[in-house]
């Protein structure tokens, strides 16, 4: 097969090239190591790669000159749990950028709320405290010496004057951007998406992340990890009948309390991987790890008869969601599949070869499950799929803020609150979009608000949808 790019063969040029059937065959095929150390490969059974040849050869590329462009970000402020503390009045600053030589920023244009604000050359500061405990609306764009204007940027800002009774001060600022323009530490998941606000009060913990991984610790009694510990036997529970064990594989009260002590070391050995991965997306920490004692009670190998794969539970219709609603996601994981050229097209425009490729392929990043491990998991790679479970949530985000609007016809943000958003997010992902959107629409037929309460009440109404009740309740009701 020829190969237009550098590097080995994507899955689907080898599935164009030789079949479907020779491709299975070549994909479940093992290593041959004998390769690798130089030795004997005629024991080597199977289908494998050789590389022929190259042939050298001319592309031309058509260069597009880059634009100009506005940033945001907030001078002076310290970061507080993803929003800005800051002792002076806060002071968005907006900056000017033109990557073309010998051209500049002549002026930066901007109305807050409708209210005009111009400012000469590359930088423009627009003083917040002149709008206190209101969520502004900005327009902002600058004009170039080439003769063009930038395109006009969005961002909004919440400023909050905090009382501070025992400070060096009277009272602080707390102050929020959401922008696709903003420089400063990375908001929020999907306060952005949904335009929406998140709250600042402590009865919303499970939206929080503690300051460091052991904060996320718990000592959760969990009886279907405490089952698996014992099937794998990891753990033993001589002095409990049968083992600790029950007929359906969870674990006995017996077995449970029997595997206290290595259920508690096993429902934190991801607490590390877990903070990282909020950190780099903007999620709670304490909401993924809430997720996973809900999903599989921190056991990433799955359980018998179900056809779901890792800490969270992916399943083939999760997958499509992934691919569909993460856009970021499905532009980084599909080449590593599919051609490039494919690839600039979204997952639902593809052949249905190429997605159960794709599909394919993520159900093998999930699973973890190894059976020359220890207890069957490969520790290593269930770490590592954390990442693959948030960027799963993130499209179910993105999902839930597209359901919310067709059923609003509103921007999410304006007919929700951000933890509500979170519950029917977090509903979506355990019943599916059927259940969510049913939901929506008997809240909108009936003209109630979009809260919590009218759509748990409209799930619990629908049979098929009940279950995601307890599932959402369990995950960010007040507890440790």
């Amino acid at each position: 097969m020829l190969v237009g790019h550098p590097g080995l063969p994507t899955w689907e040029e080898v599935s164009i090239a030789c079949g479907y059937e020779t491709f299975e065959e070549w994909r479940e095929t093992p290593p041959c190591h004998a390769a690798a150390a130089g030795g004997d490969t005629s024991k080597c059974k199977g289908l494998y790669l050789l590389f022929a040849g190259y042939l050298e050869g001319e592309r031309t590329v058509v260069e597009e000159l880059p634009e100009a462009s506005v940033t945001i970000m907030l001078e002076g402020c310290d970061i507080w749990d993803r929003s800005q503390i800051c002792l002076q009045d806060p002071v968005p600053v907006l900056l000017g950028h033109e990557p073309l030589p010998d051209e500049h920023i002549v002026a930066i244009h901007a109305e807050v709320d409708r209210e005009p604000h111009e400012c000469a050359g590359n930088v423009c500061r627009i003083p917040l405290e002149l709008y206190p405990g209101r969520e502004l609306e900005m327009v902002f764009w600058a004009e170039s010496s080439y003769g063009d204007e930038t395109q006009r940027y969005e961002a909004w800002a919440r400023a909050d004057a905090v009382p501070w009774p025992d400070g060096p001060v009277d009272a602080y600022w707390q102050v929020d951007v959401l922008s696709t323009q903003w420089t400063g530490p990375q908001p929020a998941a999907c306060a952005l998406t949904w335009r929406a606000f998140p709250p600042v009060d402590p009865d919303h913990a499970w939206l929080s992340s503690p300051p460091d991984p052991s904060g996320l610790a718990t000592d959760q009694p969990l009886d279907l990890l405490a089952g698996r510990l014992l099937s794998w036997g990891l753990v033993e529970a001589p002095d409990c009948p049968w083992g600790g064990l029950l007929p359906n594989g969870a674990a006995s009260p017996c077995g449970v309390e029997a595997t206290r002590e290595a259920v508690d070391v096993w429902q934190d050995r991801f607490d590390a991987r877990i903070f990282e991965v909020a950190q780099e997306t903007g999620l709670s920490a304490r909401l993924l790890k809430r997720l996973f004692a809900q999903e599989t009670q921190f056991w990433p190998a799955g359980f018998p008869d179900i056809a779901e794969y890792g800490l969270g539970s992916l399943h083939p219709e999760g997958g499509d969601a992934l691919l569909l609603w993460n856009i970021s996601f499905y532009q980084q994981f599909c080449p590593q599949v599919l051609s490039e050229e494919t690839c600039t097209s979204p997952y639902h425009e593809l052949i249905e070869e190429d997605q159960a490729l794709l599909l394919g392929a993520l159900a093998a990043q999930a699973d973890v499950t190894c059976p020359t491990c220890p207890g069957g998991v490969n520790i290593e790679a269930a770490e590592q799929s954390v990442d693959l479970f948030a960027q799963l949530l993130l499209a179910n985000c993105a999902q839930t803020g597209e359901l919310v609007y067709q059923a609003s016809r509103h921007v999410p943000g304006d007919v929700a609150s951000y933890p509500d958003l979170w519950r029917f997010t977090l509903a979506n992902y355990n019943a599916g979009p059927g259940c969510l959107q049913e939901a929506l629409d008997m809240v909108r037929k009936a003209r109630d608000p979009y809260d919590w309460s009218h759509v748990r009440q409209a799930l619990l109404d629908l049979e098929a949808c009940r279950g995601a009740v307890d599932y959402v309740e369990n995950i960010t009701r007040a507890h440790p």
